[in-house]
């Protein structure tokens, strides 16, 4: 019989674990470990307990149509930051255990992904009691995860003011902005220092553009992401939501040859224009909660959740479907008006729920009328002014 992966215990069954489950921990605390913890060792220098190394990041992958297509698109065997020639040492090559604290006493970056990937977040110490084991954990210095540009499966936002790039770690308050809406962390569109692309998309342009490719113009190609998202909280980190998401496009879409009409120049004008939209009905929505006297911002943010929820999948079919051969004009004004249907429906939905007040409405800061037809009639200005569909495709 076939058991979970990751099989849920609870009561007196939690602290039996078999072998194969007891790795399966480990490598997962190792990654994902939180900071409630204070045990550490002996340093000369305080240090505070670090987080696991993938729950720093915004992680990205490649996800191919089996397992082992997936297993070779996450294969980076050459980068801009990674040193071919850098001997791999994963953490058991290490003479001993106090070899390899010493080393992390350095807080030195890894130069190779085999002491990355592998890196401890913990010292564990296991004892075997009546066959199950007794795990004690002790705190070691972590390096930081600022500038560990080897590391080629995450987002990456610039620091101004440190001047650095630091991870795009998703917070609780991002949890509902899908990878779409970030298309320019996912692929660069554009040559400003300030931004980079993930090191695996690098990665998967360089297999594209080899003159022997293994990856055809028109095959799909997935970026996927998926993470356990902290709770915000400085002292505990512990892990508070699970979240996953995706988005396909065709390769030749993703990394489009074309300069003058480069399609994901074009595909973050159009996430820029759609935000625009998805701001225009958060306002609506604020202006609503003001004339029914009520928090504008729980309830501008409540519906403004619901028309991006409304947005996720037209969206991503529509990215799927786009080609490197489309009329790039014809293909965004096809998505702006179905964002203008999708905002209509959603508009009608607030309107549904209108009341009295909302027809009487009341005075502005100016003594003018302000009502449920104003409101309305400013959200529709403001859509006509950003979707622009004046123009001909």
């Amino acid at each position: 019989m076939l058991e979970p992966v990751f099989a849920p215990k609870t009561g007196e069954l939690k602290n039996q674990l078999s072998v194969d489950e007891l790795i399966r921990w480990i490598i997962t605390y190792q990654n994902f470990t939180g900071v409630t913890d204070k045990t550490k060792v002996v340093t000369t220098e305080k240090f505070s307990n670090p987080a696991g190394w993938l729950y720093r990041l915004g992680p990205v992958y490649a996800q191919g149509q089996t397992i082992f297509e997936t297993l070779m698109l996450n294969l980076v065997l050459v980068g801009d930051k990674l040193d071919v020639t850098a001997v791999q040492r994963p953490v058991w090559e290490f003479s001993t255990v106090q070899d390899y604290v010493t080393e992390r006493k350095k807080q030195a970056k890894p130069t190779n992904l085999a002491e990355l990937y592998t890196a401890w977040s913990r010292i564990l110490h296991i004892e075997w009691v009546d066959q199950q084991p007794n795990i004690f954990s002790a705190g070691i210095p972590m390096f930081a995860s600022e500038d560990t540009l080897i590391e080629p499966m995450t987002t990456w936002r610039w620091d101004k003011k440190e001047k650095q790039f630091r991870p795009a770690v998703k917070g609780l308050r991002s949890l509902g902005i899908s990878m779409w809406r970030n298309f320019g962390q996912y692929v660069k569109v554009n040559d400003e220092k300030t931004e980079r692309q993930p090191g695996l998309v690098d990665w998967l342009q360089r297999l594209k553009h080899q003159e022997n490719t293994v990856i055809a113009d028109d095959q799909p190609l997935t970026l996927a992401s998926v993470a356990l998202v902290s709770d915000g909280n400085a002292t505990s980190q512990s892990p508070a939501a699970e979240v996953a998401d995706d988005l396909q496009m065709q390769a030749d879409v993703l990394f489009d040859p074309e300069i003058e009409d480069h399609w994901p120049v074009r595909i973050e004008d159009a996430v820029e224009v759609t935000q625009n939209v998805g701001t225009d009905f958060y306002h609506f929505a604020a202006d609503i909660a003001q004339i029914r006297d009520i928090d504008s911002r729980d309830f501008a943010g409540k519906w403004s959740a619901q028309f991006y929820a409304s947005l996720d999948a037209p969206f991503k079919d529509w990215l799927a479907q786009l080609t490197g051969h489309d009329n790039r004009e014809v293909k965004i004004n096809d998505w702006k008006l179905q964002l203008q249907s999708l905002l209509r429906q959603a508009v009608q939905a607030v309107l549904e729920t209108s009341s009295p007040r909302d027809i009487t409405g009341i005075k502005d800061s100016k003594d003018r009328p302000f009502n449920i037809f104003t409101a309305q009639s400013r959200l529709n200005y403001n859509v006509h002014r950003h979707l622009n569909l004046t123009k001909k495709a």
